[in-house]
């Protein structure tokens, strides 16, 4: 006899469903239960506590695929191999293949050869089978249809048959293999003669599923199921959730009348074992025809958040609550969602800042382990036709790639710095590196890493998938993994780092599950030849489907559930959290390789009726829906989302108007609760006062006073307020010696200087910390002025020659002998600091090619500017050391410590008058267009290196001044960078007149800046070019150049009495926080009132000083 027993979520179904179990078991029949797979054990655990101890073990519990592999296993014809997972994909991949190389691929010939073709028809030939469609169903189908779809069920038809052949031929039964056989297996065999089958917990059943019935209704005892049907519900409304689940009982009966076997139907009574509101709920969810009903109480909620942090913090706030308030159980409470993949992760966080013990029924991919994402580094580094830098460095960053922290940074710095890529790894390096790191131990760093790599790569050219396997193994042995492995567990076993100690977890488990990949690759495939690429593609597509999952750890915890995939037993709260619109219910797509209208095209033109389609998928979603929010007995809370995370507009579910409309509910509005309410512990008090510490109100105010209760707490408080008063970053003192004056004197470039006064902070970070980026070595503007530099040393400065003889062997240099020497020069810099040709592109050698024409015309210009005047080069490329002996400055400090001026002088020109006064011009060359001598910003402290090296020449003895009757002149940038003018082609001129006219053009771009002293009639001597105009903004009087001079010492001092005063504040000058790299340590970047200065603060200062000092110091 046959029994349907239906029943609403209110109902006693279930407890009269286990009566008649505990009935027939007490009556001496053999029971069989059979419940879906993934409840087996929750529902044994129900039993267990009804039936009792005795009872239970005289019963036999299990689920449709464990029953076909036990029907499958006695009584088949034969023993055949489980294809799991990864099996099944390797046979896809096969049968693919086969398809291809017999011509029968059609439609899908340009997808053949993609993984995620696979993927998809891995996807869906098991929902053909689960609907009983065979290979010539399909095959048939295809020669009465006609265009695209026609093809494309040829192709799924022939694909579909070699799947089947290459299952036989390995002697393998997949899952639905298993059940196919055991579903005709159950029409010869015993197996339900004389037994009592119970059946519940399902909403629909597959095609073999159903047979098994079949089997059941005619051979067993006695066939009771349990379905979840509201009768009532079904008879007053065409709008119910129960489709589903009315077309699994009408298959029943009709098999139980197909058959000529008897049929009881019982409907099962409904109890008062929930609040009348979600009695009120589980009768007209859906029901367009709702009576006038007012809610009894606040037993349902539904609650507006702005995102789903703020769903999630009520959540967690809430459960709290109930918990301490009302005598609930964590075990009382679940939460549910759709999306639980996003969602899961948000609330996960909540639930551990709340102390809230949770179980997350959620199973992660494998994907995101760090064994895998190594592996997977692997293959895409020897996958490319070249070896990629980036990739190399990816993968030895791994903590699992035997390489120590420093040699890593060491490797990675080398090759930044020379442009290692490509064919360069197969060589040794040749560039000598930085910081005095040996080239060798470089070179063997590289060995290390890119000879398994190597050896790899050339193993799997033409190999079969056995060989590539054999050599991925060895690569693995090569590298060390099983060690590497071995040790990162026995460090994080005693580490307080949360991202090693979660990644330590299970590691055993992805280890085995990633290396039963390349066993199942091995065995299956075999000797069948394939290229590296598609063994990758096939491997992360069996990785991509690897899921992991962690079981609870505590008893009594809260389950965070995914609605369309868990049983709701015991459940007196729940939360349906993320109740929006696309999400809960879930939207309904179609996906596949076949679309819908293709579907329902077979189901009316074929009679192939393909189960999961858009419509059954839309039922099952309202029945999921339907049976979540009527299954707690005591509370509701519909929660959803107003804004996603990047502000876009939420809207809200369908299902949140049919609460409101049943139950005559309003929304509650989640940020109109006081913060208070979200304080359940110091932990969340403290997270909740951070986020609101802004606000002015009463309630933050008592969060505070609460939090200063605990000590930690009042720490971290004070520690906060000190940071958020914006007080001035400063080391100790003597700390600050320690840094930056390790000695009595202390040596200071005009680099430094000026990088301390754009932004202290900034100084500390590039002198203090020492932080800094590994720089490419390229045709930058450091190099360029190196290069620019040396050739002028060597046409203008010779220590072999008077200023004078200097001045004219340099004017009567002719084109070629520049040509010449910018030719030398660049070669032997070429050579020397760039390391010859090696890691140089086409893009670097044409750079250089162009900069020696840049070269001529700054040879010339300078030519030009000297030419124009009276002076003539003392040095060039004078450096200032204290080894030099006396010509440095030395200046005093505050604290009796000293700071000696070291640097290197571009050019100094002496000029003699008639009367034998001698001056001296400080000159600077400057590569960089923004070069100017701007009075504000020497008030701030910039452009101080010129003012220095002239007081140097002035108040030091040294080669240019050694009787000390040196006079000031002025100082200079000369701008030696400039947009030359386009010239058009023009027929009628010559390329040698075209090219001469560009070099003049690039020439007059080029400027000079700086400021000149009216003593002794100088300016005039300068340039005889210039305009009265012009020099009339160049020229200041000698006392006031005097005092700039005198100014910029006095700056040189305070940089350093600052820095002992432990001063390194993040006080940036104007635009300087644009290209500063410390700007996320400081915190302080872009302030709204940069620091700046004026000409006229400049010209105050330097007046108090010639009224203090006269006309010198």
């Amino acid at each position: 006899m046959t029994e349907i027993i239906t029943g609403g979520v209110c109902s006693d179904r279930e407890s009269l469903f286990i009566k008649r179990i505990c009935d027939a078991a007490l009556a001496g029949e053999r029971v069989l239960v059979i419940v879906p797979d993934q409840f087996s054990f929750e529902y044994d655990k129900t039993l267990y506590e009804a039936l009792g101890a005795r009872i239970f073990n005289s019963i036999e519990t299990t689920g449709f695929q464990h029953l076909a592999e036990y029907i499958s296993a006695r009584y088949g014809s034969k023993a055949k191999d489980s294809a799991n997972t990864n099996a099944c994909m390797i046979l896809m991949f096969l049968a693919v293949k086969k398809a291809v190389k017999d011509g029968r691929i059609r439609f899908y010939k340009n997808s053949t050869g993609k993984a995620s073709f696979i993927g998809e028809l891995t996807d869906l030939l098991p929902r053909l089978r689960q609907s009983g469609i065979t290979p010539q169903a399909l095959q048939m189908a295809a020669a009465k249809l006609e265009g695209s779809v026609a093809m494309k069920l040829a192709d799924l038809g022939a694909i579909y048959e070699n799947y089947i052949f290459e299952l036989e031929k390995a002697n393998m039964n997949d899952k639905l293999s298993v059940m196919e056989e055991a579903a005709e297996l159950s029409a010869k065999c015993d197996v339900f003669d004389g037994r009592s089958v119970f059946v519940s917990a399902f909403a629909d059943f597959s095609y073999d599923e159903k047979r098994m019935l079949e089997q059941c209704i005619i051979k067993g005892r006695s066939l009771t199921v349990s379905l979840l049907i509201d009768d009532s519900f079904v008879s007053r409304c065409h709008t119910h959730p129960f489709d589903i689940t009315l077309a699994a009982r009408q298959c029943i009966r009709d098999m139980t009348k197909l058959h000529d076997q008897p049929l009881k139907e019982i409907r099962a009574e409904d109890i008062n074992c929930c609040h009348p509101d979600i009695r009120q709920l589980s009768e007209h969810l859906f029901d367009y025809n709702k009576p006038e009903y007012k809610a009894a109480g606040d037993s349902v909620k539904v609650l507006a958040a702005d995102d789903v942090y703020e769903e999630a913090d009520y959540i967690c706030a809430e459960i709290c609550r109930l918990v301490r308030e009302d005598g609930y159980t964590f075990n009382d409470i679940a939460v549910t969602v759709r999306d639980i993949e996003s969602f899961g992760a948000v609330i996960s966080g909540v639930m551990e800042r709340y102390d809230i013990p949770f179980f997350l029924d959620k199973r992660d991919s494998v994907d995101a382990s760090a064994i895998v994402h190594y592996i997977n580094t692997i293959f895409r580094t020897v996958l490319t036709r070249k070896f990629k830098t980036d990739n190399i460095i990816k993968l030895i960053k791994s903590p699992l790639y035997g390489i120590l922290n420093y040699e890593i940074s060491d490797l990675e710095d080398y090759c930044v710095r020379w442009g290692v890529d490509g064919d360069m790894w197969n060589e040794d390096f040749t560039a000598a590196p930085d910081s005095g790191i040996d080239l060798g131990r470089i070179n063997e760093l590289r060995k290390r890493v890119i000879t398994p790599l190597v050896s790899f790569k050339e193993a799997c050219t033409g190999a079969s998938a056995a060989q590539i396997s054999r050599a991925f193994y060895q690569l693995l042995d090569d590298l060390d993994l099983s060690g590497q492995t071995y040790s990162l567990v026995k460090r994080v076993s005693t580490s307080d780092n949360d991202t090693e100690t979660e990644m330590s977890r299970g590691l055993k488990q992805l280890w085995t599950m990633s290396l039963s990949a390349v066993r199942s690759i091995y065995e299956l495939l075999g000797d069948e030849k394939i290229t590296m690429r598609s063994y990758y593609d096939l491997y992360s597509l069996m990785l991509s489907q690897m899921k992991v999952s962690e079981p609870p750890q505590k008893l009594d915890c809260v389950r965070i559930v995914d609605a369309a995939h868990s049983r709701f037993g015991g459940v007196k709260v729940l939360f349906a959290a993320e109740v929006n619109e696309g999400i809960f219910p879930a939207a309904v797509r179609s996906r596949g390789l076949l679309n819908e209208h293709e579907k329902e095209l077979l189901r009316l033109k074929e009679d192939i009726d393909i189960t999961d389609n858009a419509l059954n998928s839309l039922k099952r979603e309202k029945l999921a829906a339907y049976t979540a929010l009527c299954t707690p007995t005591d509370k509701l809370y519909v929660l959803y989302s107003r804004s996603d995370l990047l502000g876009s507009e939420k809207r809200p579910s369908a299902l949140v108007k049919e609460v409101r409309g049943i139950l005559g509910i309003d929304v509650m509005n989640i940020n109109t609760l006081p913060p208070d309410r979200f304080c359940t512990s110091y932990k969340s008090a403290y997270s909740v006062y951070i986020e609101h510490s802004r606000d002015n109100t009463v309630s933050v105010s008592s969060i505070r006073d609460s939090l200063m209760g605990s000590a930690y707490y009042h720490d971290k408080l004070r520690a906060l307020d000190e940071a958020g008063r914006d007080k001035p970053f400063r080391l100790s003192e003597s700390c600050a010696k320690e840094v930056f004056f390790a000695s009595e004197t202390a040596e200071v470039s005009p680099t430094k200087l000026d990088n301390y006064f754009k932004c202290p902070f900034m100084y500390f970070c590039n002198y203090g910390l020492r932080l800094s980026r590994s720089q490419k070595m390229d045709m930058d503007g450091l190099n360029k002025g190196l290069m620019i530099h040396e050739v002028l040393e060597k046409a203008i400065g010779s220590q072999d020659r008077t200023p004078e003889g200097n001045r004219e062997h340099f004017l009567n240099m002719t084109e070629e002998q520049i040509t010449e020497l910018i030719e030398g020069s660049f070669t032997k810099y070429y050579n020397d600091v760039f390391c010859g040709d090696f890691g140089k592109s086409k893009t670097f050698i044409y750079r250089f090619e162009n900069m020696k024409q840049q070269a001529f015309n700054i040879v010339k210009y300078v030519q030009r500017e000297l030419s124009n005047g009276s002076f003539a080069p003392a040095v060039t490329e004078y450096r200032l050391t204290k080894e030099n002996g006396a010509d440095h400055l030395d200046l005093t400090l505050k604290d009796g410590r000293h700071i000696v001026l070291i640097g290197t002088i571009d050019r100094a020109d002496i000029y003699e008058d008639e009367n034998g006064r001698r001056f001296v011009r400080i000159v600077d060359y400057k590569f960089r267009r923004q070069a100017n001598f701007d009075l504000g910003e020497l008030y701030c402290g910039l452009n101080l290196q010129m003012l220095i090296y002239l007081s140097v020449l002035l108040e030091t003895g040294n080669p240019v001044n050694p009787d000390m009757e040196l006079e000031q002149a002025g100082v200079f940038y000369l701008k030696l960078i400039g947009d030359a003018a386009k010239f058009s082609d023009d027929c009628e001129l010559s390329e040698d007149i075209l090219y001469s006219a560009a070099c003049e053009s690039a020439i007059d771009a080029f400027s000079r800046k700086g400021r000149i002293s009216d003593g002794g009639a100088v300016n005039e001597k300068l340039d005889s070019t210039i305009g009265k105009t012009a020099l009339t903004n160049l020229t200041m009087s000698d006392a006031m150049f005097t005092a700039m001079r005198i100014f910029a010492k006095r700056k040189v001092i305070e940089y350093g009495d600052r820095l002992l005063e432990g001063d390194i504040n993040a006080d940036p000058l104007e635009n300087i926080c644009s290209y500063c790299g410390f700007g996320g340590i400081c915190g302080r970047a872009f302030p709204d009132e940069p620091r700046k200065g004026s000409k006229e603060q400049m010209t105050e200062i330097l007046e108090e000083i010639m009224s203090e000092n006269g006309e010198g110091e």
